[in-house]
């Protein structure tokens, strides 16, 4: 028989373990493949003598850690487009295309952080369109 402890957030199986903590709940080998499979965004629970899936509450922290990653990411996407304007001006190039609007987006992407709904609703700016 397979069990499920909430106050050790493991599970026994008694063919093997000893001792079988006292919390535990039994589940079925189904039950148990599906409690295994859980996403990321699923924890495991007892809930009216029930074990199954729940949705799991991403804290502040989470969500804005999460927020300024992919801020990075679409911070780090673009800088090239900068380097190049660089280039181009220290070669005394004619500039493939006007820097503003790439860097009032970079910009932008920073203010994120400062939006009255973060980190739970986001508004993105639209990257520039190359010219």
């Amino acid at each position: 028989m397979l069990y499920f402890s909430k106050s050790l957030y493991g599970f026994y199986d008694d063919t093997i373990h000893k001792e079988i903590p006292k919390d535990a709940i039994k589940i079925t080998q189904e039950q148990h493949a599906i409690l295994m499979s859980k996403t990321r965004d699923k924890i495991i629970d007892v809930i009216d003598g029930v074990v199954q899936l729940v949705d799991r509450i991403i804290t502040y922290e989470e969500q804005a850690q999460s927020i300024r990653q992919k801020r990075d990411e679409l911070i780090s996407a673009i800088e090239w487009r900068v380097g190049r304007y660089n280039n181009e001006i220290t070669l005394e190039l004619l500039p493939t295309e006007d820097i503003l609007p790439v860097l009032q987006y970079m910009q932008e992407l920073r203010d994120v952080t400062k939006q009255q709904d973060f980190p739970f609703n986001i508004v993105w700016p639209k990257e520039p369109i190359m010219s």
